[in-house]
Protein backbone atom coordinates (compact mmCIF):
# COMPACT_ATOMS: atom_id res chain seq x y z
CA UNK A 1 0.00 0.00 0.00
CA UNK A 2 1.04 3.57 -0.90
CA UNK A 3 0.27 6.47 0.28
CA UNK A 4 -2.25 8.54 -1.47
CA UNK A 5 -0.73 11.29 -3.72
CA UNK A 6 -3.37 13.63 -2.65
CA UNK A 7 -3.37 13.17 1.09
CA UNK A 8 -3.45 16.11 3.04
CA UNK A 9 -3.72 14.96 6.64
CA UNK A 10 -0.32 15.93 8.21
CA UNK A 11 -1.14 14.15 11.12
CA UNK A 12 -1.27 10.99 8.59
CA UNK A 13 2.20 10.30 7.81
CA UNK A 14 3.65 9.73 10.88
CA UNK A 15 1.20 6.99 11.95
CA UNK A 16 1.09 5.44 8.38
CA UNK A 17 4.92 5.46 8.37
CA UNK A 18 5.11 2.92 11.89
CA UNK A 19 2.08 0.83 10.90
CA UNK A 20 3.85 -0.23 7.47
CA UNK A 21 7.51 -1.09 10.05
CA UNK A 22 4.71 -3.32 12.44
CA UNK A 23 6.63 -6.51 12.62
CA UNK A 24 9.82 -4.85 11.73
CA UNK A 25 10.23 -3.13 14.55
CA UNK A 26 9.08 -2.65 17.97
CA UNK A 27 5.88 0.17 18.56
CA UNK A 28 8.50 2.77 19.81
CA UNK A 29 11.27 2.03 17.56
CA UNK A 30 8.92 2.73 14.32
CA UNK A 31 7.80 6.02 16.03
CA UNK A 32 10.67 7.17 16.74
CA UNK A 33 12.00 6.46 13.05
CA UNK A 34 9.02 8.23 11.51
CA UNK A 35 10.06 11.50 13.44
CA UNK A 36 13.20 11.19 12.16
CA UNK A 37 12.69 10.50 8.34
CA UNK A 38 9.74 12.97 8.66
CA UNK A 39 12.05 15.55 10.08
CA UNK A 40 14.80 14.69 7.32
CA UNK A 41 12.06 14.99 4.65
CA UNK A 42 10.69 18.22 5.53
CA UNK A 43 12.78 20.15 7.13
CA UNK A 44 10.89 20.41 10.44
CA UNK A 45 11.22 19.84 13.88
CA UNK A 46 9.64 16.20 14.27
CA UNK A 47 6.81 18.20 16.57
CA UNK A 48 5.61 20.22 14.15
CA UNK A 49 5.10 17.61 11.76
CA UNK A 50 2.97 15.93 14.18
CA UNK A 51 1.07 19.21 15.37
CA UNK A 52 1.19 21.04 12.06
CA UNK A 53 -2.06 22.03 10.65
CA UNK A 54 -3.08 20.02 7.06
CA UNK A 55 -0.89 20.51 4.67
CA UNK A 56 -0.51 19.43 1.03
CA UNK A 57 2.44 16.97 0.72
CA UNK A 58 4.07 17.40 -2.63
CA UNK A 59 4.63 13.89 -4.64
CA UNK A 60 8.49 14.26 -4.13
CA UNK A 61 8.25 13.66 -0.19
CA UNK A 62 5.49 10.87 -0.30
CA UNK A 63 7.87 9.20 -2.91
CA UNK A 64 11.12 9.56 -0.45
CA UNK A 65 8.66 7.99 2.07
CA UNK A 66 7.65 5.13 0.00
CA UNK A 67 11.33 4.43 -0.78
CA UNK A 68 12.67 4.59 2.92
CA UNK A 69 10.18 2.40 3.95
CA UNK A 70 10.82 -0.34 1.54
CA UNK A 71 14.55 0.24 2.44
CA UNK A 72 14.06 -0.40 6.07
CA UNK A 73 11.89 -2.95 6.30
CA UNK A 74 14.95 -4.42 3.83
CA UNK A 75 17.06 -4.17 7.20
CA UNK A 76 19.02 -1.45 5.78
CA UNK A 77 20.01 0.93 8.92
CA UNK A 78 18.32 4.30 8.79
CA UNK A 79 21.31 5.87 9.59
CA UNK A 80 22.33 4.49 5.56
CA UNK A 81 19.97 5.79 4.29
CA UNK A 82 19.43 9.14 5.12
CA UNK A 83 23.38 9.67 5.17
CA UNK A 84 23.73 10.75 9.00
CA UNK A 85 23.98 9.61 12.74
CA UNK A 86 23.25 11.61 16.28
CA UNK A 87 26.09 11.14 18.58
CA UNK A 88 26.79 13.40 22.12
CA UNK A 89 24.50 16.33 20.49
CA UNK A 90 26.70 16.12 17.19
CA UNK A 91 24.92 15.40 14.01
CA UNK A 92 27.33 13.07 11.45
CA UNK A 93 27.54 12.32 8.24
CA UNK A 94 27.26 8.29 8.32
CA UNK A 95 27.77 5.70 5.24
CA UNK A 96 28.49 1.97 4.53
CA UNK A 97 31.51 0.87 5.20
CA UNK A 98 31.69 3.27 8.59
CA UNK A 99 30.53 1.89 11.96
CA UNK A 100 27.11 3.17 13.17
CA UNK A 101 27.96 5.55 16.71
CA UNK A 102 25.95 3.71 19.47
CA UNK A 103 23.89 5.44 22.65
CA UNK A 104 26.39 3.80 24.94
CA UNK A 105 29.83 4.95 23.49
CA UNK A 106 28.51 8.30 24.75
CA UNK A 107 28.72 7.19 28.33
CA UNK A 108 32.31 5.91 27.63
CA UNK A 109 32.82 10.02 25.78
CA UNK A 110 30.97 11.28 28.89
CA UNK A 111 33.60 9.76 31.36
CA UNK A 112 36.55 11.43 29.39
CA UNK A 113 35.00 14.95 29.95
CA UNK A 114 34.04 14.35 33.49
CA UNK A 115 37.94 13.26 34.36
CA UNK A 116 39.85 15.95 31.93
CA UNK A 117 36.92 19.25 31.41
CA UNK A 118 39.43 20.48 34.43
CA UNK A 119 42.87 20.26 33.26
CA UNK A 120 43.63 23.75 31.95
CA UNK A 121 46.78 23.02 30.40
CA UNK A 122 46.84 21.28 27.24
CA UNK A 123 46.93 17.23 26.63
CA UNK A 124 47.19 15.00 23.99
CA UNK A 125 44.27 12.40 23.37
CA UNK A 126 44.31 9.72 20.81
CA UNK A 127 41.29 7.80 19.66
CA UNK A 128 42.14 4.36 18.16
CA UNK A 129 39.58 3.51 15.56
CA UNK A 130 38.42 6.25 15.39
CA UNK A 131 35.66 5.53 12.46
CA UNK A 132 32.96 8.33 11.55
CA UNK A 133 35.09 10.58 14.22
CA UNK A 134 32.37 10.37 16.64
CA UNK A 135 34.26 9.97 19.95
CA UNK A 136 37.17 12.26 18.36
CA UNK A 137 35.33 15.09 17.46
CA UNK A 138 32.93 15.34 20.21
CA UNK A 139 36.09 15.21 22.64
CA UNK A 140 37.34 18.12 20.81
CA UNK A 141 34.24 20.06 20.88
CA UNK A 142 33.62 19.61 25.14
CA UNK A 143 37.75 19.66 25.74
CA UNK A 144 39.08 22.34 23.50
CA UNK A 145 42.34 22.61 25.68
CA UNK A 146 43.18 19.26 23.88
CA UNK A 147 44.97 18.29 21.03
CA UNK A 148 43.25 15.20 19.28
CA UNK A 149 44.35 12.56 17.32
CA UNK A 150 42.37 10.74 15.66
CA UNK A 151 43.25 7.05 13.50
CA UNK A 152 42.28 3.97 11.88
CA UNK A 153 42.94 1.38 9.37
CA UNK A 154 39.38 1.74 7.31
CA UNK A 155 40.78 4.92 4.73
CA UNK A 156 36.93 4.66 3.97
CA UNK A 157 36.46 5.68 7.85
CA UNK A 158 39.34 8.04 8.21
CA UNK A 159 37.66 9.89 4.93
CA UNK A 160 34.34 10.05 7.02
CA UNK A 161 35.89 11.35 9.78
CA UNK A 162 37.65 14.31 8.23
CA UNK A 163 34.83 15.38 6.59
CA UNK A 164 32.67 15.24 9.93
CA UNK A 165 35.35 17.03 11.50
CA UNK A 166 35.77 19.59 9.06
CA UNK A 167 31.74 20.10 9.49
CA UNK A 168 31.63 20.70 12.99
CA UNK A 169 34.94 23.23 13.16
CA UNK A 170 36.93 20.40 14.89
CA UNK A 171 40.85 20.53 14.58
CA UNK A 172 41.68 16.68 14.36
CA UNK A 173 44.86 15.29 13.60
CA UNK A 174 43.99 11.82 11.19
CA UNK A 175 45.97 9.50 10.11
CA UNK A 176 46.01 5.28 8.86
CA UNK A 177 47.37 3.35 11.49
CA UNK A 178 47.25 -0.53 12.45
CA UNK A 179 47.09 -0.93 16.12
CA UNK A 180 47.81 -4.72 15.64
CA UNK A 181 51.18 -3.02 13.77
CA UNK A 182 51.25 0.67 15.10
CA UNK A 183 54.21 2.70 13.04
CA UNK A 184 53.93 6.03 11.34
CA UNK A 185 54.20 9.55 13.53
CA UNK A 186 51.47 9.23 15.18
CA UNK A 187 53.01 6.29 16.58
CA UNK A 188 55.51 7.42 18.05
CA UNK A 189 54.01 9.77 20.25
CA UNK A 190 53.04 10.52 23.93
CA UNK A 191 49.49 10.71 25.08
CA UNK A 192 47.93 11.76 28.40
CA UNK A 193 44.41 9.90 27.00
CA UNK A 194 43.93 6.83 24.59
CA UNK A 195 40.65 6.14 24.24
CA UNK A 196 39.24 3.15 22.01
CA UNK A 197 35.51 1.05 21.06
CA UNK A 198 37.63 -1.66 19.18
CA UNK A 199 35.97 -4.48 17.56
CA UNK A 200 34.68 -6.75 20.26
CA UNK A 201 31.80 -8.81 18.72
CA UNK A 202 32.43 -12.58 19.24
CA UNK A 203 32.16 -14.35 15.82
CA UNK A 204 29.74 -16.77 17.75
CA UNK A 205 27.58 -13.85 18.08
CA UNK A 206 27.27 -12.57 15.12
CA UNK A 207 23.48 -15.07 14.61
CA UNK A 208 22.38 -13.43 17.38
CA UNK A 209 22.18 -9.78 16.38
CA UNK A 210 19.61 -7.88 13.79
CA UNK A 211 20.16 -8.23 10.64
CA UNK A 212 20.94 -4.49 10.01
CA UNK A 213 23.87 -4.75 11.66
CA UNK A 214 25.26 -8.03 10.52
CA UNK A 215 24.33 -7.75 7.22
CA UNK A 216 25.39 -3.81 6.55
CA UNK A 217 28.07 -2.71 9.28
CA UNK A 218 31.30 -3.27 8.80
CA UNK A 219 32.61 -6.30 9.97
CA UNK A 220 36.09 -4.86 9.76
CA UNK A 221 34.68 -2.97 13.03
CA UNK A 222 32.60 -5.33 14.68
CA UNK A 223 33.89 -8.93 15.13
CA UNK A 224 37.05 -10.32 16.44
CA UNK A 225 37.34 -14.39 16.11
CA UNK A 226 36.47 -16.44 19.02
CA UNK A 227 39.99 -17.83 19.57
CA UNK A 228 41.12 -14.66 20.05
CA UNK A 229 38.88 -12.13 21.99
CA UNK A 230 41.32 -9.79 23.40
CA UNK A 231 43.20 -8.92 20.24
CA UNK A 232 42.55 -5.34 20.17
CA UNK A 233 42.68 -4.95 23.88
CA UNK A 234 46.19 -6.55 24.15
CA UNK A 235 47.03 -4.32 21.32
CA UNK A 236 45.43 -1.03 23.00
CA UNK A 237 47.26 -2.44 26.14
CA UNK A 238 50.88 -2.84 24.66
CA UNK A 239 50.60 0.68 22.52
CA UNK A 240 49.59 2.55 25.92
CA UNK A 241 52.07 1.08 28.38
CA UNK A 242 55.17 2.74 25.39
CA UNK A 243 52.84 5.77 24.83
CA UNK A 244 51.22 6.60 27.24
CA UNK A 245 52.60 9.13 29.84
CA UNK A 246 52.95 8.17 33.49
CA UNK A 247 49.80 10.15 34.42
CA UNK A 248 48.04 9.37 31.69
CA UNK A 249 44.48 6.96 31.67
CA UNK A 250 43.32 4.55 28.80
CA UNK A 251 39.55 4.01 28.14
CA UNK A 252 38.10 1.51 26.41
CA UNK A 253 34.76 0.06 25.38
CA UNK A 254 34.25 -3.68 26.06
CA UNK A 255 32.02 -6.69 25.17
CA UNK A 256 30.07 -7.70 28.67
CA UNK A 257 30.82 -11.10 28.36
CA UNK A 258 34.45 -10.73 28.68
CA UNK A 259 34.52 -7.74 31.58
CA UNK A 260 36.63 -9.92 33.67
CA UNK A 261 39.37 -11.03 30.76
CA UNK A 262 39.59 -7.24 29.61
CA UNK A 263 40.18 -6.30 33.32
CA UNK A 264 42.87 -8.35 33.24
CA UNK A 265 44.69 -7.84 30.38
CA UNK A 266 44.64 -4.02 31.05
CA UNK A 267 46.19 -5.07 34.68
CA UNK A 268 49.40 -6.54 33.23
CA UNK A 269 50.45 -3.59 32.65
CA UNK A 270 48.77 -0.78 34.47
CA UNK A 271 48.25 -0.91 38.53
CA UNK A 272 44.74 1.14 38.17
CA UNK A 273 41.71 -0.11 36.62
CA UNK A 274 38.02 0.85 37.20
CA UNK A 275 34.73 -1.57 35.14
CA UNK A 276 31.80 0.78 34.69
CA UNK A 277 28.24 -0.44 33.88
CA UNK A 278 26.19 1.45 31.05
CA UNK A 279 22.83 3.11 31.70
CA UNK A 280 20.95 -0.63 30.79
CA UNK A 281 23.53 -1.74 33.94
CA UNK A 282 25.60 -4.11 31.20
CA UNK A 283 29.75 -4.23 31.77
CA UNK A 284 30.63 -1.79 29.20
CA UNK A 285 33.86 0.36 29.62
CA UNK A 286 36.97 0.28 31.67
CA UNK A 287 39.69 2.90 32.56
CA UNK A 288 43.53 2.17 33.51
CA UNK A 289 45.54 3.78 34.48
CA UNK A 290 49.71 3.51 36.26
CA UNK A 291 48.83 4.51 39.53
CA UNK A 292 46.05 5.11 42.05
CA UNK A 293 43.27 7.70 41.24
Amino acid sequence: MAIQKKQKQKKFLPAYFSNELAGHFEEREARNLANWVLEDITGLEAMKVLTGEDEVWMDSEIEKIDHILQRLRAGEPIQYILKQADFYGLRLGIGPGVLIPRNETEELVEWIISDWKSVLCGFRILDVGCGSGAIAIALAKNLPMAEVFAVDISEKALKTCVKNAKKHSVKLSCGIMDILNPSGELASLEFDVIVSNPPYVLESQKPFLKKRVSAHEPSLALFVPDTDPLLYYRAVTDFGSKQLKHDGKIYVEINELLASETLGELRTQFSFTELRQDIHGRDRMIKAAYGKE
